[in-house]
């Protein structure tokens, strides 16, 4: 697979649990899609920073800014070795009929994230 663009996409669920896959540039726009659409309360990471202001998910605005701050130095580091999943036939069963179709391996557990206590939102007025 040449992929020119590869993608360490990364979400964390308001407990600080993270599951990460690395996907090239259409698996990623997939990814962001469907996790803001039905993950909708885990704050999204691509590449160590949140690709729009609105996806902390359930995580207050100082506990994206700490989590961005482990998984850009962490991207940073690991950047040269990452390579996109292949996307390989899966299998899936809804009310006995077996449906096949190209997709991604799950997503693995990749580490837990002890956050801060969320600070107070400022009030908007």
């Amino acid at each position: 697979m040449s992929e020119r663009f590869i993608f360490l996409c990364v979400r964390v669920y308001p407990n600080g649990e993270a599951k990460e896959t690395v996907r090239g540039l259409e698996g990623m726009i997939g990814w962001l899609a469907y996790n803001r659409k039905c993950r909708w309360g885990n704050a999204l990471f691509v590449n160590g920073v949140r690709p729009h202001p609105s996806d902390r998910g359930g995580l207050s605005e100082n506990q994206c800014c700490y989590v961005e701050s482990k998984l850009l130095w962490d991207y940073k580091k690991r950047v040269a070795e990452l390579v996109p999943e292949i996307q390989t036939p899966q299998f899936e069963v809804f009310g006995g009929i077996v449906e096949q179709r190209i997709g991604y391996r799950a997503e693995c557990h990749s580490r837990w994230f002890r956050l801060p206590e969320p600070k107070p939102e400022p009030k908007v007025a």
